[in-house]
């Protein structure tokens, strides 16, 4: 698996992260899905789609900023 697998996998295992908040990521991110029909399903504002997501995304890049720091230091790079 890719560290941005392995990071992915994380998020969506994490506890601290609301069961909506992975749905709506996976609906918009992964799957494609319209902003605005995934607002409607959940029914919140668009708006705060494109925020869930945003902070999903960081959330996701800061993992893999993890994964490849704690990398390069089991294999002894700087």
């Amino acid at each position: 698996a890719s560290v941005f697998e392995i990071a992915l996998q994380q998020f969506l295992a994490d506890d601290t992260v609301q069961e909506r908040t992975k749905q709506i990521f996976i609906r918009v991110a992964m799957n494609g899905e319209k902003a605005s029909e995934v607002a409607s399903a959940f029914g919140i504002a668009e708006n705060a789609v494109y925020q869930i997501k945003a902070r999903s995304t960081a959330k996701i890049k800061e993992l893999v900023n993890l994964l490849e720091k704690a990398c390069d230091e089991a294999v002894g790079h700087d």
